[in-house]
């Protein structure tokens, strides 16, 4: 899979870029809260790099982004892993099969992704475990999260996409 000096390139600038996201969300102060709600950077930026990548580079990258997660997870050991996984596989797949490359479907694929990240996390460990309040906290954190991590899907891939067209151009590795 990697044959290349611009595939390792490329994989070790995508894990770097995970890695400072991960840092920005998980580093109290760096990612500025809106209405009490924290982003989560990472599932967009894995939505996005996924958009451009094979399924197995997707996976892997988003099994990569999971892991990170997960280490400051208080919940579950690898939900964020599995999650972001299958959410990688699923968007390349989705890319080199059904959908074109733009904008705006990496927009509508982002805000899918994390919607259903955002809802099974509620579902798996607020509402199962007997939360109060479950349609305050619906409606307060849940919502707002997933908005305000989509808004991040633009930047993201607007960065990625600027950086595959100067591999293919052949002007960096």
């Amino acid at each position: 899979m990697l044959r290349r000096s611009a595939d390792y390139g490329r994989f070790i600038f995508f894990f770097i870029l995970l890695f400072l996201l991960f840092l920005m969300q998980s580093v109290p102060g760096l990612m500025p809260r809106v209405f009490g709600v924290l982003s989560l950077p990472v599932i967009p930026a894995v939505v996005c790099i996924a958009l451009f990548e094979r399924s197995s580079g997707g996976e892997m990258l988003g099994l990569a982004g999971g892991i990170l997660m997960d280490i400051v997870s208080m919940q579950i050991t690898g939900f964020n892993a599995l999650f972001l996984m299958l959410a990688g596989c699923i968007c390349s797949l989705l890319s080199l099969r059904l959908i074109r490359n733009n904008l705006l479907s990496a927009l509508t694929v982002s805000a899918a992704a994390v919607s259903v990240y955002y809802l099974f996390h509620f579902l798996l460990f607020y509402l199962f475990k007997g939360g109060s309040e479950p349609f305050y906290y619906f409606f307060r954190y849940v919502i707002p999260g997933a908005a305000y991590t989509t808004l991040f899907s633009v930047p993201r891939y607007i960065i990625v996409r600027m950086f595959m067209k100067k591999i293919k151009k052949g002007t960096l590795f």
